[in-house]
């Protein structure tokens, strides 16, 4: 959501279903609802550029893994750390 425009308590709970971590760097608010296609968001005081840079890096390593390891499938880097209501993953 970036560093102006902040989710209040009430959107984050209604928006999203678990926070987690992209890569182990950046920080997200995780929608798994949708199960085939979960949308991420960053968390308030955290710019979107952040999860940017984050992705387009990930891109850049699974593309020089595939390269040197053709039969290499990279998995998206998105740990699950806790729910929104506070429960486990």
């Amino acid at each position: 959501m970036a560093l102006f425009d902040h989710f209040s308590d009430e959107e984050i709970q209604s928006h999203f279903t678990h926070k987690g971590w992209f890569a182990g760097v950046c920080p997200v608010y995780v929608d798994m609802r949708p199960a085939d296609c979960p949308s991420l968001a960053t968390p308030n005081w955290v710019p979107e550029l952040w999860l940017t840079i984050c992705t387009e890096a990930f891109m850049l390593f699974a593309a020089v893994a595939h390269g040197l390891n053709p039969e290499y499938d990279p998995a998206f880097p998105i740990v699950l750390t806790a729910k929104i209501d506070g429960g486990e993953p």
